[in-house]
């Protein structure tokens, strides 16, 4: 059953909070502002909007959306604003939170915007894995997601598990993906004029996911940065343009059929692949490869011919 909620006058917390929790169904929230902090969408409801035109703006609180143990829910089609303001580069990580989601399950963001946050846009942890709840196949599915002028744009944290993210936009964070968890899978996602794009780091059970079909481009420091990956992760197909890719004291990283465009650092660490990658050796953005002495290479190449011994068409 869908029921409408258009009050817009100041702090609506509460208020909003009171319809969400009157049962499943969808409550529709139509074009205008929505003051509001700590909410929390209950099992089986979604609240939707009607696109840009329908905003949540951060109030008093440091989180906007928390979502703690519950699934089934939904978010979609609105804005979630954060009060972080002046240069997106100088972002702080103040804690603060759009979507703070935690012990859930089989849930659904879609279509969402979040912006402006000193701290992360999305942050997930500890999907609530187990026979009665998620299946390791259902943590939770993530499309069509926009998130910039954020510190961490979206942010796999600890045990933040079997989750499917596809069509992210990431763009203006100082850090535009953070993957601390396993069984994380994103794909068919921009990455893109970040200060790093994708920062990949063990925590409980971390790495061992996959990152397929992205761009991964122009970001100011890192393009890809792995550190303490003891897991090994898969990273397929994927379009690196500016910016660095560092490995540093991981084992497992694969990189494979994608181009690269960029310096690339492998140190210490363990048996790291990079294979059948397009090596687009542009001088001053590709010419610098420092690879530890286990590094597989396999099968990459350039427009001047092979790839030897870590050095594009030299």
């Amino acid at each position: 059953m869908a029921r409408a909620f258009n009050r817009t006058d100041g702090d609506v917390t509460g208020a909003l909070q009171a319809c969400l929790g009157e049962g499943p169904g969808v409550v529709l929230l139509g074009p205008g502002t929505y003051v509001c902090s700590g909410l929390r969408i209950p099992g089986n409801v979604t609240l939707a909007g009607e696109g840009a035109a329908t905003v949540l703006k951060l109030g008093k609180g440091s989180t906007l959306v928390e979502q703690d143990s519950a699934c089934g829910w939904g978010l979609r089609d609105l804005v979630v604003e954060g009060s972080a303001s002046g240069d997106w580069k100088n972002r702080t990580d103040a804690g603060q939170a759009g979507i703070a989601v935690g012990k859930c399950w089989g849930y659904e963001i879609l279509g969402v915007v979040v912006r402006h946050f000193d701290g992360s846009g999305v942050r997930i942890r500890h999907t609530a894995l187990a026979p009665d709840k998620a299946p390791y196949c259902n943590g939770g599915n993530l499309d069509r997601i926009t998130i910039h002028d954020c510190h961490t744009g979206l942010c796999f944290g600890e045990r933040g598990e079997y989750l499917n993210a596809v069509g992210i936009s990431a763009y203006q964070n100082v850090t535009g993906v953070v993957i601390h968890a396993g069984n994380v899978k994103l794909a068919a996602s921009n990455i893109c004029s970040n200060l790093d794009g994708v920062f990949i780091e063990d925590q409980e059970n971390g790495s061992h996911g996959a990152l397929a079909n992205c761009l991964v481009n122009h970001n100011g420091r890192h393009a890809l940065w792995c550190r303490n990956v003891k897991n090994g992760m898969t990273i397929q197909n994927t379009c690196f343009f500016y910016g660095d890719i560092a490995i540093e004291e991981s084992q497992g990283v694969v990189i494979s059929g994608g181009e690269i465009c960029c310096n690339m650092f492998v140190r210490g660490g363990g048996l790291n692949r990079i294979a059948g990658n397009y090596v687009i050796p542009y001088v001053g953005i590709c010419e610098k490869f420092e690879l530890a002495p286990k590094t597989m290479l396999d099968g990459n190449f350039s427009s001047t011919g092979a790839w030897p011994e870590g050095q594009p068409g030299k």
